[in-house]
């Protein structure tokens, strides 16, 4: 869709520069990649503003978990439903559509204990909705060992990911593809430790499509 070409949101977390969107990262003088978990809310909304994104709705770091934020261009108006560590669920109104969708941006649960309760929940609050759902962001999670390479393809690895691939498939989310690169994440090390895999991705349902 062409608001997305024209960056009208976007989805960042405190974290590696891989994640987050480069431009982005680099606007910000390499802060969203830094060790420091936190940014001031107030320095945020300065800096979103000055790339253009006057809007935004955050959730902020607790301890060692990194923050979330969504952010958006004039000219939409989305309606949070929703924000928390790990999801942020907004209505979308934006034209030249005149039907509102929803837009569920993930920062997917890394501990295995959350996922299945997270992703449950997830299809649960989706498969009530009669509205065009798009699910984007970091889902901490591969829909296929073929998405995998080194270590994290091991069969221990791919099970962790049974949740959100039973999520995907009761409700038949579509899969948007992805420009570059097949894998989003890289653990960073070297030799025999070192794994990469696509985490990142954009899901929808065929209203939205």
């Amino acid at each position: 869709m062409e608001w997305m070409k024209e960056k009208k949101i976007s989805l960042t977390r405190r974290g590696e520069a891989l994640r987050a969107p480069r431009w982005l990262n680099e606007d910000f003088g390499g802060e969203l990649s830094g060790p420091n978990p936190g940014l001031d809310r107030q320095v945020m909304e300065l800096k979103f503003r000055s790339l253009g994104f006057p809007n935004f709705c955050y959730e902020p770091p607790v301890g060692r978990a990194e923050g979330f934020c969504v952010a958006w261009r004039q000219g939409l108006f989305i309606e949070p439903m929703e924000v928390s560590k790990h999801l942020i669920r907004c209505i979308v109104h934006c034209e030249p559509s005149l039907e509102p969708w929803m837009l569920a941006a993930v920062y997917g649960p890394s501990r295995d204990i959350e996922r299945a309760t997270f992703w449950e929940k997830v299809k649960n609050e989706a498969s009530v909705s009669n509205l065009p759902w798009l699910l984007v962001g970091d889902l901490n999670s591969t829909l296929f060992s073929s998405e995998r390479s080194g270590l994290g393809t091991s069969r221990h690895a791919q099970q962790r990911s049974t949740t959100l691939c039973r999520c995907v498939e009761e409700l038949g989310l579509i899969d948007l593809g992805v420009i570059g690169g097949k894998f989003s994440w890289r653990n960073r090390r070297f030799g025999k430790a070192f794994t990469q895999a696509r985490l990142d991705r954009a899901l929808c349902n065929m209203r939205w499509r």
